[in-house]
């Protein structure tokens, strides 16, 4: 078992930032079987496989800060205790961001060794 800083996380949902969204939405619902678990039409969708309890995807129409031109999508992880978490992080040489309120909780966002974003989330 591994003692990372996200251990004890669970893999919430991949941020999918997408050009057309209704034909990717109706891909990914009508073609691959995901079903719609929440959606502002024309601009986000959370999409799960049916009977699945994992990961979501959160399919996004919008410019993001988080999703640029160069990233078409980032990694979001559940936490319970995201300050301890993201200090452990910063222990271990992670540029993390500062920790903000977002719908649902808390989050923050860092990059790996690549330049790809992940995000730590601590749901309310």
């Amino acid at each position: 078992m591994s003692d990372g800083a996200l251990a004890g996380g669970r893999l919430s949902y991949l941020f999918v930032s997408v050009r057309d969204h209704g034909r990717m939405l109706a891909f990914y619902r009508d073609v691959l079987g995901f079903a719609v678990e929440f959606e502002v039409p024309g601009e986000i969708a959370f999409l799960r496989l049916a009977g699945d309890g994992g990961p979501q995807i959160a399919m996004s129409s919008g410019e993001t800060p988080e999703v640029d031109q160069a990233r078409h999508w980032f990694l979001v992880v559940d936490v319970t205790g995201i300050d301890a978490v993201a200090e452990d992080l910063r222990s271990r040489g992670v540029e993390v961001g500062e920790i903000e309120n977002v719908p649902y909780g808390r989050a923050v966002t860092f990059p790996d060794p690549e330049g790809n974003l992940l995000e730590i989330h601590e749901p309310d």
